[in-house]
C-alpha cells in the first residue's frame, strides 16, 4: 500500500499533464478540422482547451518544483554569497511556502465565492468554481514538495549532490560520469 501511494504521489503530476495536454491537443485539432473542412466551428473548443491549459499549468508547477526546473532568481544567493547555499536555499524554502500559503488561501476564498455566486462558463455552462480550484490545489501540491525537499535539506548536509543526482537519473544521464573526464568540459 505505502508503495502505491509513493508510486502515485511521484508520478500523479505526469499522467495528468500527459492527459489534459493530449485532450487539449485532439480538442484544438478537432476544432481546426470543423473550421476548415466542414466550414462549421465548435462553440466549446476553446473554452474547453483553455480551461485544461490552467488546470495544466496550475498542476505543473508541482512538476517543475519536483524536478528542480523553476527558474531561481539567484539575487539572494549573489547578495549573501558568504553565507552557506544550504541556508539561504532553506529560508528561500520557507518564503516560498508562505507565498504558496497565500495562494491557497485566496484561491478557496475566490473560488468559494465563485461556487455561492453559481458562475458558469459562457460557452460549456461549466461550472467556474471548478476551474477556480487548480489554484489552490496546484499550490497546495506544491507545498508538498517544497515541504519534502525541505525536510531533506535539514535532514541531509550533503543534499545538494544527492539532488544533482537524481536530476541526472530522471534526465536519462549517467549520475557517475564525471564532467571533466577525458576532456568533455574545459576546466
Amino acid at each position: 500500500m505505502i508503495k502505491k501511494l509513493k508510486y502515485v504521489y511521484d508520478h500523479f503530476e505526469e499522467y495528468f499533464l500527459v492527459l489534459t495536454l493530449s485532450v487539449s491537443i485532439v480538442i484544438i485539432f478537432m476544432q481546426v478540422i470543423m473550421r476548415y473542412v466542414f466550414n462549421n466551428s465548435l462553440s466549446w473548443s476553446e473554452e474547453a482547451a483553455r480551461f485544461l491549459f490552467i488546470w495544466f499549468s496550475w498542476l505543473g508547477i508541482s512538476l517543475g518544483q519536483k524536478r528542480g526546473e523553476h527558474i531561481k532568481v539567484t539575487v539572494l544567493t549573489d547578495r549573501f554569497a558568504n553565507m552557506p547555499k544550504r541556508t539561504v536555499s532553506i529560508v528561500a524554502d520557507v518564503i516560498t511556502l508562505c507565498i504558496l500559503a497565500l495562494l491557497v488561501k485566496t484561491g478557496f476564498s475566490f473560488m468559494h465565492s465563485t461556487f455561492d455566486i453559481g458562475s458558469l462558463s459562457p460557452a460549456m455552462r461549466f461550472p467556474m468554481w471548478i476551474i477556480f480550484l487548480a489554484c489552490p490545489i496546484g499550490s497546495f501540491i506544491m507545498g508538498i514538495r517544497v515541504v519534502a525537499e525541505l525536510v531533506r535539506k535539514v535532514k541531509d548536509p550533503d543534499w545538494e549532490a544527492h539532488l544533482e543526482r537524481q536530476y541526472k537519473i530522471e534526465r536519462g544521464e549517467d549520475p557517475d560520469e564525471d564532467p571533466y573526464a577525458e576532456g568533455v568540459v574545459a576546466k
